[in-house]
């Protein structure tokens, strides 16, 4: 809509009064305001106002009288003739007259200074003034003469610019803020604006490189900078002594690489070769040794025994070895160290024993565990303690033997397996035996003879079941220590870990090595192939740092797997074996770093392996299930198992077959690839089974939870259920830190891992508290009936099913991706239960899906009468109707639900609890930190020239790598100037150093940029730092009613008062001080959020109001909801408190099996900062009966409390 004509005039008077340089107070504008909103409030948009402009006189003339001559212009009018009106009343007329001449009375009075030269002083910027001072003017009849007189008046007068907007749009005009006289930018300023604004740096960088200018003293220094920016860096990277970069030429395969011009086709005859760049594990590894901070963070020594282990190094992987222990042994009696997989001599700790005081009762068993003992029930923290497994010889009066087929020989011995785990001390060994293991036994009962002298085992018994659970020695898994025994031998061990003079110790650095290759421009035409390596004796979060990932190579794209393993060989070879160094303070120092696990996905798993792909009939790498059988979560995983030698001596069999077609045709039949696994020349000492883990974030998350999701919108819901489905989801609160989802609808496959990880989690709550009948299919609650086996019509029953399945994989995810140490047979029956339920769903969008046409129409047409007496007996699911062997009409549909059973992804389940036993827990072997260093390489690549990218990737990393080292004191000895040049910019730059050394995203800046109290000094604990605390609030009457106070300031209190004996219980309990020192003459300051870094966690713990948390105190863990935050000075730093209500669970959800918690706001706790060990617990506000959400509740006190927890980046 046009605006009124009077309004366009006050636009243009009051243009021209910015161009004859006359200037608008703010305060003026803001008048201004309210009489141009008056304007626009008139009712005849179309009323003709007679013109203020004619007459405005150049600036010869005083404003007063200038205000003047316009006001008496109101008598004219510059209106076209046509536009006038004889109907026009005279009072209305005579109050818009009025308004104006109030609006031209409020301007200033005072004469125009004659100055051209004198800036304008801009006025206060609105989005309305905008608008008025730019405005459009339309040339017409009545205004042409208007502006000719204006431009002839103005003569040589300097015009302003301005930008015309348009009258007749409806949107607003964004406020440009423009500076003031004495804000104008030297041209230096101007410069560095212009640049910062044409190359995009971020805040961050800019505030690196302000540190930087910062520097120099003179301007010499920037004059005498390089002209080319190459130059720059060449000669910066010649100060630093860079982590050798080694490069070996090795085969490309042609068909792999792009099309060739006819010139290189010819060359194609002859040989072609790739440069392979890789790093010096060597010289690395030898530089994080001498690095006290990364000294400071590894793990270094034996295995720790606790009851819940959750590290590596708590884990069989790192106990079972005799290379990670540094040198730290058990010892015999004859002085001699014990060996993990040593057969020994000992006396059981159980006093009632005949073993300690009988000698022809002393017990023979196999050390598999040595490390030291951290349970909570131990006595003697930190002493070593062994794990045992026993053993049966002839002689024993066991029953169980007598059935053995062969018997046992009276120099055999029986290996009990699965038996309750025996615990030792150092003191209980006697004396190691030497005892052969026969791994060529296959139960024909023929043994060689040189083997009957001494002791030997060929059986192991499983006492966990019966006698029949006896196999041959070679269906089992070798230990670690055993392996190792076997590459290298005892003597050279004992001489490789234990040295004499001049070498001090022995420093063991196990690493897990992550191989993966990733496309490097973000698709598969250009892929190159990373092997990064990852200490095993950090933890976890430390793990998950992408600055904790160290770059070993990449290998080139068209080259083969096997030729870049080769070429690394050597050097990995170098640092499995150990070499010496020289370290400050320590003298010479053994390094040792073997390789404890490979880690990928499953396709270069399998790769790593030696075993087929995924999409072979036969293809898992723990056991030989077919495809056909992946669903069966009961697998006999004994004796359909893979085993490290049975491996070896199948390898050798079919490589002594005389014809190509045989060997063919038994490797497809045992899933076995042609090649030996390529790693075996890195780590001779590898089990071929254990070695390579499998990744529960792709399996469980990309795998399981995308068919379960992908079944529940695709083929369960209705598509009024999806509407209702998303709406819900939209609602839904989420974890802090989690991101929202896209509607799964439109945008489900296009979900990445952590997509799939938050959906998992928060859809089966979804299910179970929003999920009605009339939002799935009618013929999928039938199919549910029947595929659960439920004999009730209770219509509410497939809503409960589908929450129940969707629960129990949440459940699993849980146990299976994130830090939760659970027993063995607990986490196999958690996984197998989720992956039931999983398949139960599928069979029964199966029978949906080849239901009989006409039958599925019938029950649709049903639907409308689901209220009816008639509606329960339709549901009743009649077996014979609806089933699986049903002709099917819809093969298409069908045939793909049925590949979902047999999946890999679904039998990989059966194998997470082997793997939990191996490395502590299965997410300890996930792929996700290794994948995100690729997304490091794929964004830097895009600055680069594109050319040798391998190349100049690896020399980014090196000389990152150097300069982090070289922060870390790692080069003090070597290069003291550069080392003391780098501490010194680490003072003067802080910002640039951190982020040199440091990959990921720093929060902790984020936070501190609008943190409320960052220049105060908070008190730190030892787990928890970096506080910052935000939003400060005022001490408001119903906080101060909250806390049972009058005011703030404490020390107006009675030293009785209920408030500071609370306080003085969080000062003892919380900070361990016994006497508060004060009350403090500083009030108490309010705030409504708080962040710190947690136990050096990657990412940063926030708390806010209402936050429900964990605390600790004496009678043990307690929750509580938070309701006010303040801090309380005493001394010189700041103590951060919690006002709570506490919280109880008063029972658990009956579907989801999660607790229910009840918050009683009856009385106000007080705890301190470090009663708060853990996060905020993720809680949703239900009903008091726990039957619906209550996301609009304004005071919910009633919460589910979900315990589920799933990591991810």
């Amino acid at each position: 809509m046009q605006r009124p004509r009077y309004v366009r005039r006050i636009q243009d008077y009051m243009f021209w009064r910015r161009r004859l340089h006359l200037p608008f107070p703010a305060s003026q504008f803001r008048r201004r305001r309210q009489h141009a909103h008056l304007l626009r409030e008139s009712q005849d948009c179309n009323r003709v106002l007679p013109s203020v402009e004619s007459d405005i006189q150049p600036n010869n003339q005083t404003e007063e009288s200038g205000l003047n001559d316009a006001a008496s212009l109101s008598d004219a009018s510059d209106a076209p003739p046509d536009a006038l009106s004889d109907t026009h009343s005279e009072p209305e007329d005579i109050r818009v007259q009025e308004i104006i001449q109030e609006a031209v009375a409020a301007l200033p009075m005072g004469s125009v200074d004659n100055n051209e030269s004198q800036q304008y002083e801009e006025p206060e910027s609105e989005p309305w003034l905008q608008t008025m001072l730019h405005p459009v003017h339309p040339v017409g009849n009545g205004d042409s003469d208007f502006h000719s007189q204006l431009e002839d008046s103005l003569g040589d007068q300097p015009a302003e610019t301005y930008i015309p907007t348009t009258m007749n749009d409806p949107s607003e005009v964004l406020v440009h803020a423009r500076a003031e006289p004495d804000e104008m930018l030297d041209h230096f300023t101007l410069a560095l604006g212009l640049w910062c604004e044409k190359s995009g740096i971020s805040r961050r960088h800019y505030e690196a490189l302000r540190e930087v200018l910062q520097i120099p003293e003179d301007i010499g220094a920037l004059r005498s900078l390089p002209l080319g920016l190459s130059t720059l860096k060449k000669k910066c990277r010649a100060q630093f002594p860079m982590l050798p970069i080694r490069r070996a030429s090795i085969p490309a395969v042609s068909l792999k690489m792009p099309t060739l011009s006819p010139a290189e086709k010819r060359l194609i005859q002859t040989s072609l070769t790739s440069n392979l760049f890789f790093q010096d594990p060597v010289a690395l590894l030898s530089l994080l040794a001498r690095s006290p901070v990364f000294r400071k963070k590894i793990h270094i020594g034996m295995a720790d025994l606790v009851d819940n282990p959750t590290e590596l190094w708590q884990s069989w992987s790192w106990g079972s070895s005799i290379r990670c222990s540094s040198g730290d042994f058990a010892w015999y009696p004859d002085g001699t160290p014990v060996f993990p997989s040593d057969f020994v001599r000992f006396r059981c700790n159980n006093a009632a024993c005949r073993c300690t005081w009988n000698e022809q009762e002393i017990h023979i068993g196999r050390i598999q565990f040595v490390g030291r003992d951290r349970r909570l029930a131990c006595t003697k923290p930190g002493e070593i303690v062994l794990i045992v497994q026993y053993t049966i010889t002839a002689n024993s009066f066991d029953k169980r033997i007598h059935s053995l087929r062969p018997p046992l020989c009276p120099n055999e011995l029986l290996l009990l397996e699965d038996q309750e785990t025996h615990i030792i001390h150092e003191d209980n060994i006697l004396a190691r035996l030497d005892v052969h293991l026969d791994y060529t036994f296959d139960g024909s009962g023929s043994y060689k003879p040189s083997e009957t002298n001494g002791l030997f085992v060929r059986r192991v018994m499983n006492t966990i079941r019966d006698t029949s659970s006896v196999q041959e020695l070679r269906l089992s898994t070798p230990l670690r220590g055993e392996l190792e025994i076997a590459a290298y031998g005892r003597d050279m061990l004992i001489k490789m870990l234990c040295p004499g003079d001049p070498i001090k110790r022995t420093i063991s650095i196990p690493f897990q090595l992550f191989i993966d290759g990733f496309g490097l421009y973000r698709n598969m035409y250009r892929n190159i192939t990373g092997f990064y390596m990852i200490p095993a004796g950090l933890n976890d979060s430390e793990r998950r740092r992408r600055n904790n990932v160290y770059t070993i190579a990449l290998g080139p794209h068209a080259t083969n797997f096997p030729d870049v393993v080769e070429a690394l060989a050597p050097g990995l070879q170098a640092v499995e074996r150990g070499f010496d160094i020289v370290v400050t303070g320590e003298g010479t120092v053994r390094v040792i770093a073997p390789c404890i696990a490979y880690l990928g996905d499953m396709p270069q798993q399998n790769d790593n392996a030696g075993i087929k792909r995924p999409t072979a009939t036969v293809s898992c790498r723990s056991c030989t299930v077919s495809d056909a059988e992946r669903f069966n979560m009961n697998f006999d995983l004994v004796k359909r198992g893979r085993y490290h030698y049975q491996l070896l001596n199948l390898r050798a069999e079919i490589e002594a077959k005389r014809t190509v077609r045989e060997r063919e045709a038994l490797w497809k039949t045992h899933g076995l690839a042609k090649e030996s696994p390529p790693v075996l020349k890195i780590c001779p000492a590898l089990n071929l089974v254990t070695f390579f883990p499998s990744d529960p974030c792709h399996s469980e998350f990309s795998g399981l939870s995308k068919i379960a999701h992908t079944l529940l919108i695709s083929h369960i819901l209705t598509p009024e259920g999806q509407k209702e489905y998303c709406q819900t989801l939209q609602r839904f609160p989420f974890r802090r830190r989690w991101a929202r989802l896209q509607s799964p609808i439109t945008h489900l496959e296009s979900y990445q891992i952590q997509e799939h990880a938050r959906a998992s989690i928060v859809i089966p709550i979804i299910l179970r508290f929003a999920l009605k009948p009339d939002w799935i299919q009618t013929v999928v609650q039938q199919a549910l009936y029947n595929s659960f086996g439920e004999q009730s019509i209770d219509p509410d029953i497939p809503c409960l099913l589908l929450a129940k399945t969707f629960g129990a994989i949440a459940r699993s995810n849980s146990l299976l991706t994130s830090q939760t140490s659970v027993g063995y047979n607990e986490l196999k029956s958690v996984v197998a239960n989720a992956r039931t339920m999983l398949q139960k769903v599928i069979d029964a969008t199966i029978m949906a899906a080849e239901a009989p046409r006409s039958a599925s129409r019938a029950v649709w047409m049903l639907r409308s009468r689901q209220n009816s007496p008639v509606f329960n007996q339709i549901v009743t699911p009649p077996t014979e109707d609806i089933s699986i062997n049903t002709v099917s009409i819809a093969p298409k549909a069908g045939k793909m639900l049925h590949a979902l059973k047999h999946r890999p992804n679904m039998h990989i389940g059966v194998h997470y609890a082997d793997q939990a036993k191996e490395y502590a827990v299965p997410n300890n072997c996930n792929v996700l930190i290794g994948e995100d260093k690729h997304r490091e390489y794929k964004a830097f690549v895009q600055r680069t020239n594109k050319r040798d990218v391998e190349k100049v990737l690896l020399i980014h990393e090196s000389f990152k790598r150097t300069i982090s080292l070289t922060l870390d004191g790692a080069l003090m000895e070597s290069e003291p100037y550069i080392t003391s040049q780098m501490k010194q910019l680490h003072r003067e730059c802080p910002i640039l150093m951190q982020d040199l050394v440091r990959s990921e995203h720093n929060e902790q800046q984020d936070d501190d940029e609008n943190a409320d109290e960052a220049d105060d000094s908070y008190a730190t604990t030892p787990f928890h730092t970096l506080i910052n605390a935000y939003c400060r609030l005022p001490a408001s009457r119903k906080v101060m009613e909250l806390l049972g106070l009058q005011s703030a300031r404490l020390s107006e209190l009675p030293v009785t008062h209920p408030f500071l004996q609370k306080l003085r219980l969080s000062y003892s309990s919380d900070w361990a001080y016994q006497h508060m020192l004060g009350r403090g003459s500083t009030p108490i300051r309010l705030f409504q959020k708080l962040t710190f870094t947690f136990n050096g966690d990657a990412h940063r713990t926030t708390l806010k109001l209402d936050d429900l948390v964990e605390y600790t105190r004496a009678s043990g863990t307690k929750i509580g909801q938070i309701r006010c935050i303040f801090t309380h000075n005493q001394g010189s730093s700041w103590r951060v408190f919690f006002a709570m209500f506490s919280a109880h669970e008063i029972r658990r959800e009956r579907v989801l099996d999660l607790p229910i918690l009840q918050v009683n706001r009856d009385e106000i706790h007080i705890i301190g900062l470090p009663a708060i060990r853990k996060p905020s617990l993720y809680t949703i506000p239900v009903s008091k009966d726990s039957e619906r959400l209550e996301l609009d509740s304004a005071l919910p006190t009633t919460f589910l409390n979900c315990t589920w927890s799933v990591s991810f980046l």
